[in-house]
């Protein structure tokens, strides 16, 4: 376990950079959160879960035991992370089927979006708000002529 102690004196025991911002106090054991990292309060990340620089985890975010988050991914609210994921480096999850700068929705106006358990989000990959995604995979056979990524289901 990793034992340090925050400003204000309380132990924890997960690992935070020093320049990381951690604002949740629902952060598991063994857990490590690197540098320029933010993870906001009403977060929950499981334990031994690996949290890379620049990655943002918004509050009411849920990630499972052993998620590896690496770095640039941002993860919105509603958006649920079950165990053992592996989410590639900067890829995006969106947990509103129709956004609009004028309207701000929040709560029940937010889709939620589900990771299941083991699966692999790619690099760079888009996530629609309200997929719940198995293991995924990418190649470049699988881009549309726009250049966007098919959301591919698998059992």
């Amino acid at each position: 376990m990793i034992a340090t102690e925050n400003e204000t004196g309380v132990e924890r025991k997960y690992f935070a950079h020093p320049q990381a911002l951690v604002e949740s106090s629902e952060i598991g054991p063994n857990t490590f959160i690197w540098a320029f990292a933010h993870v906001m309060e009403g977060a929950r990340v499981g334990a031994n879960c690996k949290i890379g620089d620049h990655a943002f985890i918004e509050s009411g975010v849920v990630l499972g035991n052993n998620v590896t988050v690496k770095n640039g991914v941002a993860i919105w609210d509603r958006v649920t992370v079950e165990d053992n994921v592996f989410l590639g480096p900067n890829c995006v999850f969106t947990n509103d089927m129709n956004p609009r700068a004028y309207i701000k929705k929040t709560g029940a106006g937010l889709t939620p979006t589900l990771i299941r358990a083991n699966a692999t989000v790619g690099p760079t990959r888009p996530s629609c708000a309200g997929l719940p995604s198995g293991a995924m995979r990418s190649s470049a056979r699988e881009r549309s002529s726009s250049g966007t990524c098919r959301i591919l289901l698998c059992s």
